[in-house]
């Protein structure tokens, strides 16, 4: 520290900074930032748990639908009629006994027909089964479907958990870095105290000059109101004193003192100078205080060739 701002247990920039809070707060944001790691490490796995859901039921999914159970035994029906239609019943009706024949053919083709609607019959039996097949396996397929519907429904919650949960993850973490980012003061202090150094200095520089160029303004007023007030008082004693009292009765009035007072300011800043800034072990240039420095004498108003009128 300066040697303006040393004092018993503060000789060092570091002696000021509130070391136990500053601590306690370190330790309050690791430990939050545990508790983070943790709950994102759970959250993780509850993703890769999810992920490994959403590939099972996508592989069941696809055996249902790649399932050809209903279109074999709709294919098998249709396959069936078809021959009962082509085969059977043309093979029946050309069975029929024709006007006018024999007896003994009659009866053979009578014989052959009931061995036909036999065969007939087996097949309208064959696709009844076939369509009682099929019913049950559509009935097998639509509970399947159900079931895996089901479970979409069930992985959807699940991500949409994993969702709100990263969501809030999110939004604490933006919040554990904003806190982080605290710190952050803690390495730009040594740049900002030297910056107030070199603020201060240039301060009291200015109230030194500042206070100078109002001293300067009094002296330069009060010999204008002297220069004036002789010259009202020659035209008087000259002039003045022939004219009726009643013409110009403000002639015999005199120019006012005129009072500038520079208020005081900046009385609790410490004793720190530009000097003293140069000769300091905590600057290691006098750049920064060179490039503040104002030359002696100033730009004031008031000031030789400062274009003050």
């Amino acid at each position: 520290l300066h040697p303006a701002l040393r004092a018993t247990g503060r000789e060092s920039l570091a002696d000021v900074v509130p070391r136990e809070r500053v601590l306690q707060y370190a330790a309050s944001v690791r430990g939050e930032r545990a508790q983070l790691a943790r709950r994102l490490a759970k959250l993780r796995q509850q993703d890769a748990h999810t992920q490994a859901l959403c590939e099972q039921i996508a592989k069941t999914l696809q055996q249902v639908l790649q399932d050809d159970a209903v279109v074999a035994a709709a294919q098998a029906i249709q396959q069936e009629h078809a021959r009962a239609e082509s085969e059977l019943l043309p093979a029946l009706c050309g069975l029929v006994p024709q006007e006018g024949a024999a007896p003994a053919s009659v009866l053979e083709d009578e014989k052959r027909s009931a061995s036909m609607l036999e065969g007939l019959a087996r097949a309208c039996s064959g696709m009844r089964d076939l369509l009682s097949e099929l019913q049950a396996s559509w009935e097998r397929r639509q509970h399947s479907f159900m079931q895996r519907l089901r479970e979409v429904a069930y992985i959807q919650s699940k991500v949409r958990n994993v969702e709100r949960q990263a969501a809030l993850l999110e939004e604490e973490i933006n919040v554990q870095r904003n806190y982080s980012q605290v710190f952050g003061k803690l390495q730009r202090l040594p740049k900002a105290y030297h910056k107030a150094l070199c603020e201060i200095a240039r301060r009291r520089d200015f109230k030194t000059r500042y206070a100078a160029q109002g001293d300067h303004a009094r002296g330069i007023l009060a010999r204008m109101m002297e220069e004036e007030n002789v010259r009202r008082r020659v035209f008087q004693q000259r002039y003045g004193c022939q004219l009726p009292a009643d013409l110009f009765s403000s002639l015999g009035s005199i120019a006012p003192a005129t009072a500038v007072t520079v208020s005081e300011f900046d009385v609790a800043l410490p004793n720190i100078d530009f000097a003293s800034l140069l000769q300091a072990a905590d600057l290691s240039s006098g750049a920064d205080a060179a490039r503040h420095q104002v030359p002696p004498g100033g730009t004031g108003f008031f000031s030789p060739g400062g274009g003050g009128t």
